[in-house]
This record gives C-alpha cells, structure tokens and sequence, in this order.
C-alpha cells in the first residue's frame, strides 16, 4: 500500500521528484571512544519554498557507537538508514544534508565533536560521500579553557544557517575534527519535463565533500 501511494503520488507530472535513500555507515574522530549523530536534511532557501517532503522523514538521530581501533584513528560503525522524499518544480534550494556528531565523555555528557554538510547529488546513481567536519575553536585563551574545565565547547546556534548556508561562516573560527561516511541512492523523476538532465553517467562514481 505504502508503495503504491508512493508511485502515484510520483506520476504527478506537475512537479518532479527526488528521492534518497541510503546509510550514514561510518565515522573516523581520533580522540573519541564513543560517538553519536544527529542528521537533517534542509532544503529550500531565503525566498524560496517550492521543495516540499512527500515521503520519510527529514530527520534522525544514531544510536551510540563505540570506537573500533583500526591503526591510529578511532572509527565508529553506525549504519543508520535515510530515506526521504521531494517534490519541487525549481532546482533552486535543492535538498542538502547536515551531520552533528557529538562525543560522549566519561561522565555521559554530550560534547560537540562536529559538524558536516554534503550536498545531495543532483544526477541519480548510487554514491559514497565523505563529509570532513569542523567545529568552532575557542576566540579566546580563556573561553578554551572554560570549554576544557566544564566540558562544554563553543556550539553554534543556527546549525541551519550556518553550516547549511554559510551564513556567517567568513567571521568564524573553526577547526577540523573528523570524517563522516555517507552511501546514497538517488533517484529523480520528471526533472526532464522541466528541462534538467537524468543521465546518471560519471556523477554515479565516490564523491567527496
């Protein structure tokens, strides 16, 4: 029932489709024993609002994932499924996915490790990408070391605007942290009656972000 609702709503051809599928299978963050993330999918930007999600969630949250030792660095496995769904008839805000990871420290509290962005690709294919991430460093020698005292680094406030769009980014300073593996299956339709391209071709191949 619930495919077949999926593929009449995707034989409306008044709009075309996006459709994304696949895993956030792994994370690398050297100085971690145990990791969780938070992802979100956002679309759509300032002035526009023709994305709108016709199937699976645009949100989740992993569980907690102990470090498997693999030579130097510290590597999570994490397998948490994605699946969502648009609808828009303009490319303009078209579907990004943001990743917040957070390390769990001795006393179970929940310490910013990073944040990432990688774009959803806009050809269909299968595709593994790799988002670096960062987080925001210390503006000062004594809000590091009230960060290292009380366990509770600089966060930003509009994870949206910020990672997502940059907003503010050229003021401020940040530092790399680690890597999140991500394996995606996308799949378009109708984007051709609106003049944008379907051919998968070499977009198909390991991306990186």
């Amino acid at each position: 029932e619930y495919m077949g609702t999926l593929h009449f709503i995707m034989d409306d051809s008044s709009k075309f489709f996006v459709m994304v599928n696949g895993q956030l299978e792994a994370a690398e963050f050297p100085g971690y024993s145990r990791i969780f993330a938070k992802v979100n999918f956002i679309h759509n930007a300032d002035g526009i609002e023709d994305w709108q999600v016709v199937q699976g969630s645009e949100t989740g949250i992993t569980q907690i994932a102990c470090a498997a030792p693999d030579g130097d660095a510290a590597v999570f496995a994490l397998n948490y499924p994605l699946e969502v769904g648009y609808s828009s008839t303009n490319a303009s805000g078209w579907p990004r996915l943001i990743v917040t990871v957070f390390g769990v420290n001795a006393f179970g509290a929940h310490v910013l490790a990073g944040y990432g962005l990688i774009n959803v690709p806009t050809a269909p294919g299968r595709y593994v990408k790799y988002a670096r991430t960062f987080r925001p460093a210390a503006s000062s020698l004594w809000q590091w070391f009230t960060s290292m005292l009380y366990g509770d680094p600089p966060e930003f406030l509009n994870i949206a605007k910020v990672v997502g769009e940059g907003a503010g980014r050229e003021v401020a300073r940040v530092e790399s942290s680690g890597t999140v593996k991500f394996e995606l299956n996308v799949l378009t339709k109708h984007m051709g009656t609106y003049g944008y391209s379907e051919v998968a071709g070499a977009a198909t191949a390991t991306q990186t972000s």
